[in-house]
């Protein structure tokens, strides 16, 4: 027989032992769900049933409002964009003041930046400071005012598939004709070496630039929501022809861009954005239909800029230029 204090003492060394068991168990537990989450093995296991199983490689339903509205309210988060700094009504804003472009160290960490935000982040950020040889813009605000007027007189007044005629003044391809007409201009405008690192931050380095010049006039009215190249310029029902690898994929091969060649306040109409919307992978499918075109209205954002200011955006945002309420013309560049 055992005395009482011997019960005891034993007693409570199986409960410590049981104890210790119990976290070790726990602890083991805790380890194998941590590993299983780290190595993400359910997304594992999903595409191995997934490639296992034949899909429609076609978007079939109709685009869900409420999955595009989950992507949309995030809020952007000034840590994710050291760099930038700030956030303003969730677009990440630069200021090229800041740069040290001689680094080949911020240069990368700068354009993972510019990356990451078109691709898993808003879509859009603004570079404040772009372009900051503002007399060299004036001066080629003057060659686009003469091609814009010779254009006008050897063609009339026209309108395109963004504006009806008078509504605004636009330079197709102006990239060859700012060469042509104003070679003094044009390669120090285009040697500004923001161009070659926004871009190649997207598009790595075998891009080509193109651009166009569009002149919103007073009064002119706000276009509808849309997305852009590629799919962006094909019809509803010829959007439904492409896989949707394919129409995730369109996105990754076209960089939009806007610098301003004048102040744009808010009233000038600068370009709308739905933030987010990118990552929606049904938009090109989505972005025609009633309630998107209602949702866009009333989540929209812009930011106003000042002459040098450029703004970069994924072409798969939901975006649309503004309302021009200015009472007298303004130029906004390529």
């Amino acid at each position: 027989m055992t005395s009482d204090p011997t019960r005891y003492a034993m007693a409570s060394r199986n409960r410590s032992a049981a104890l210790t068991a119990s976290i070790a168990a726990a602890a083991s537990v805790l380890a194998i769900v941590g590993t299983w989450n780290y190595l993400d093995l359910n997304s594992t296991l999903r595409q191995r049933v997934t490639s296992r199983k034949v899909s429609s490689r076609k978007f079939k339903d109709r685009p869900s409002l409420a999955a595009l509205e989950l992507l949309t309210q995030e809020e952007t988060l000034k840590e994710t964009y050291p760099i930038a700094g700030r956030a303003e009504r969730n677009i990440p804003v630069y200021d090229a003041e800041t740069f040290d472009l001689t680094t080949e160290d911020f240069v990368e960490r700068l354009q993972d930046e510019f990356h990451h935000c078109l691709l898993h982040g808003p879509g859009v950020f603004v570079v404040k400071h772009f372009a900051n040889n503002l007399a060299l813009i004036d001066e080629v605000n003057e060659t686009f005012a003469d091609i814009i007027a010779r254009e006008k007189t050897e063609n009339g007044s026209a309108g395109d598939h963004f504006a009806a005629a008078g509504t605004n003044s636009r330079i197709w391809n102006s990239f060859s004709k700012h060469a042509l007409s104003s070679p003094t201009t044009f390669i120090p405008y285009y040697s500004n070496p923001l161009f070659r690192i926004v871009s190649e931050s997207w598009l790595g380095p075998a891009y080509r630039l193109t651009a166009q010049v569009n002149i919103v006039h007073p009064g002119g009215q706000p276009q509808q929501p849309h997305r852009d190249y590629h799919l962006g310029f094909q019809t509803a029902e010829d959007v439904k022809l492409w896989p949707k690898e394919m129409q995730v994929a369109s996105q990754l091969l076209t960089l939009q861009g806007a610098l301003a060649h004048t102040d744009m306040p808010l009233e000038s109409g600068p370009t709308r954005f739905l933030v987010g919307s990118q990552r929606f992978a049904e938009g090109f499918e989505a972005y025609r239909l009633p309630e998107f075109k209602e949702y866009f209205e009333k989540n929209w954002v812009s930011l106003a800029l000042t002459k040098g200011d450029a703004v970069f955006f994924n072409p798969a945002i939901f975006h649309a230029a503004g309302e021009n309420q200015m009472s007298r013309m303004s130029f906004a560049g390529p």
